[in-house]
């Protein structure tokens, strides 16, 4: 418990010093439709489904640790609303469990301030996966996640994911509902689909990931497809601990393009 401590203390002070956006994503995820209900595995985690805390995706070196960290901080470039934000998350791959937190802004025409907490932990030998989160815009929600492994074989797993976010209404609109899903073929493609709100007003997303080789990755994917849809792309490039990505979303319905900057690093 002592070990983990730490991590935890900070994590907290670091989601609760300032405002966040809880749900903008990272420019990974928002290269690729905006979708992570089942497929985001990083520190973007917290903003899409608090139970992938607990299968994050880390380097080989960082797994004999007893945990390993992660930070993503995400600035736009261009665009409405002046988004910034830093994500952060800690792994305890021996007993796959996660911690992760999230901060940032989204300026005018939005001026949308929020944060984000949360933690997952695998139910052994099940293949499932839960996770619980607090997050904040103008209401305190308490969300609840799931996510379940189903592997049809070692190279080419399927991966289901369940939200249902303000448990107890306190935005007098909730809960809401919304469903995931992600199929990794290989070691280099990724395609996932999120239904979001499948209760009320849906939204559906979709993307794929495409990595080249250890270092480059290639990103497609469109958002709210089920309305005037928008076009999405984005590309990554990563060495070592180090990583960045770059996301590109087409402007409809008079908003302008919006382009993304994210940098992370793993420790």
């Amino acid at each position: 418990m002592h070990k983990i401590a730490p991590v935890v203390i900070a994590l907290a002070l670091l989601a609760l010093a300032t405002s966040a956006f809880a749900q903008s994503p990272t420019a990974r995820y928002a290269g690729m439709g905006n979708v992570g209900i089942a497929a985001s595995d990083d520190a973007g985690a917290i903003g899409f489904n608090p139970a992938n805390l607990a299968s994050l995706s880390m380097p080989a070196g960082t797994v004999e640790k007893p945990w390993s960290g992660q930070l993503i901080g995400t600035v736009q470039l261009a665009g409405d609303g002046s988004l910034w934000g830093l994500n952060g998350a800690a792994y305890d791959s021996a007993n796959r469990q996660g911690i992760g937190a999230g901060f940032g802004h989204q300026g005018s025409p939005f001026d949308v301030n929020a944060f984000a907490i949360g933690y997952g932990a695998a139910l052994k030998n099940t293949g499932l996966n839960w996770g619980l989160s607090l997050s904040n815009d103008d209401n305190t929600m308490i969300n609840l996640g799931l996510q379940y492994n189903l592997p049809m074989t070692e190279a080419a797993p399927i991966k289901l994911g369940f939200v249902a976010a303000d448990l107890f209404n306190a935005s007098n609109d909730g809960p809401f509902y919304s469903v995931g899903a992600a199929f990794q073929a290989g070691k280099q493609l990724l395609i996932g689909a999120d239904w979001l709100d499948v209760s009320d007003v849906s939204t559906i997303n979709v993307g794929a990931e495409y990595t080249l080789d250890n270092a480059f990755t290639l990103r497609a994917g469109g958002t709210n497809l089920d309305d005037s849809g928008r076009l999405t792309l984005g590309a990554g490039y990563k060495a070592e601990a180090y990583k960045a990505d770059l996301s590109w979303v087409d402007g409809k319905n008079g908003a302008d393009d919006q382009v993304m900057i994210s940098v992370g690093a793993d420790f």
